[in-house]
């Protein structure tokens, strides 16, 4: 099971630190150039990171491309993939594709406006504060570079990918309360099995439990783990 996430990085963003002395203005010299590389990512609550960097528009080909990525390098095994509701991963183009892979591939959305729950947040920020704002490019090619060996020096680092899961903004419930029981409750076998309809009702319902849980409404713990039952799938 991976969160997945999209985000563009432009050379123009004010990120990083700097520094100058005691009643000076920091002034950073920079390219007058304006590009952007942009970024897809996938992580997994065990320290997993798949990455893909492009240039241009984020659309069903770009998305299809990194999904077969995915097939491949997870050997066989079905991916679960944890999405927000960005109108290319609903695209018909995508959701054809995925259906003609549905032994291998099922894709979840979470709740709309709900940026909260998605831990791969918390990487497209430390990318942005420690790979882009770390120097500044003078191109497209430049940018990349940095970027792609930073996500690099991250995959070697699954402690770090852990510890997202593990961050707990104000009103968020305890995370083994949350990303890892609603990773535990899709992919259940009496979630997995039986009838699809039920199955994606369940699954559904699992989604709705965890943004619930996240804004304190409803225990997360009881609620999630309710849904593992026989009852909650008939």
């Amino acid at each position: 099971m991976l969160w997945l996430d999209e985000m563009g990085v432009r050379s123009d963003a004010a990120t990083g630190r700097s520094w100058a002395p005691v009643g000076q203005t920091p002034v950073v010299k920079r390219t007058g150039k304006r590009f952007r590389v942009n970024m897809i990512s996938a992580i997994s609550n065990q320290g997993l990171l798949r990455f893909r960097l492009f240039v241009g528009s984020f659309t069903g080909a770009v998305f299809i491309d990194f999904l077969g990525r995915l097939l491949r390098d997870c050997g066989g095994r079905k991916v679960h993939l944890i999405v927000d509701a960005h109108p290319v991963h609903r695209a018909k183009l995508v959701s054809a594709w995925v259906g003609r892979h549905g032994q291998r591939i099922e894709l979840h959305f979470l709740p709309g406006y709900s940026p909260e729950l998605n831990p791969v947040e918390l990487l497209n920020h430390d990318v942005k504060a420690n790979a882009a704002g770390r120097r500044r490019p003078r191109s497209a090619g430049e940018l990349r570079e940095e970027l792609h060996g930073y996500l690099r020096r991250r995959q070697r680092q699954p402690a770090v990918l852990v510890r997202f899961f593990d961050h707990r903004p104000p009103g968020m419930p305890p995370p083994h309360e949350s990303h890892h029981l609603l990773a535990a409750v899709i992919t259940s076998p009496l979630t997995l099995g039986g009838d699809l309809g039920k199955r994606r009702s369940a699954q559904r319902l699992a989604l709705d439990c965890y943004r619930d849980a996240s804004e304190s409404r409803v225990p997360c713990r009881s609620v999630l783990s309710s849904l593992t039952s026989p009852f909650a799938v008939r």
